[in-house]
């Protein structure tokens, strides 16, 4: 968990095994991503070695970077990831917050503050990962969820900047532009956090679950259908 683990597990044979891909600072990453030729991919945080080994917690004395197994958990790369740590102590970011897959087998992932990057994987080569700027039109905020209305050159994802109010966003990768508008609702009345990937349905409805507040100050969790009326998720 705190060293970004990564376990194997055959369900066929019942093999086990296992790799550290590396942290620091108690940080953990909210997901990881596996193709579907098995090669899998984490973020590992690598400490400055000129910084003290007491020294405090701090981002800007780390780089991270995605690392690439194959099947057999062998390194296969190791991909500089330039946007990942955008909190002051590396146990406040969360990493990579969510993620899409596209019909062509690669993703779209998002890191805590809305950093969008396209990893390409190339099966027995090293993966290609490619930095496409913010998604939110404004610049930073807390992507936590994606989703691709077409699987191809749209994405759209739940957003939200720091003390605002959700907003959907919607990502031409064509042409690299992006569109930002609130999402509305009763059933957004108290609602405190939302997350969710991929999850939709064959009309185009999409789900993310969460927490909200009742009337009675309780949390309880919520699931929430978001629906669109363009194809490109507008």
């Amino acid at each position: 968990y705190w060293d970004h683990v990564l376990h194997q597990y055959n369900v066929r044979n019942g093999q086990h095994r296992k790799v550290v891909v590396g942290s620091s600072c108690g940080h953990v990453s909210r997901n990881f991503i596996v193709d579907l030729t098995g090669h899998a991919y984490g973020p590992r945080l690598i400490r400055n070695p000129a910084v003290p080994a007491d020294a405090p917690c701090r981002s800007q004395d780390y780089v991270a970077e995605l690392v690439e197994y194959g099947p057999s958990l062998r390194e296969m790369s190791a991909l500089p990831l330039g946007n990942y740590l955008a909190t002051k102590a590396p146990s406040e970011s969360h990493g990579i917050v969510s993620f899409t897959a596209l019909a062509d087998e690669t993703f779209v992932f998002a890191t805590h503050d809305g950093s969008l990057y396209h990893l390409l994987p190339l099966g027995d080569t090293k993966a290609l990962l490619l930095e496409q700027g913010y998604l939110h039109p404004d610049g930073a905020a807390h992507v936590t969820g994606l989703f691709s209305p077409d699987g191809a050159r749209f994405i759209a994802g739940v957003g939200r900047t720091r003390g605002g109010k959700f907003s959907w966003l919607r990502r031409d990768l064509k042409e690299r532009r992006s569109a930002a508008s609130e999402l509305t609702g009763d059933a957004l009345n108290g609602v405190a956090l939302l997350y969710g990937s991929m999850a939709r349905d064959p009309r185009g409805t999409f789900y993310v679950a969460g927490r909200k507040t009742a009337s009675d100050g309780s949390p309880q969790p919520t699931v929430l259908q978001i629906r669109t009326k363009m194809p490109d998720g507008g």
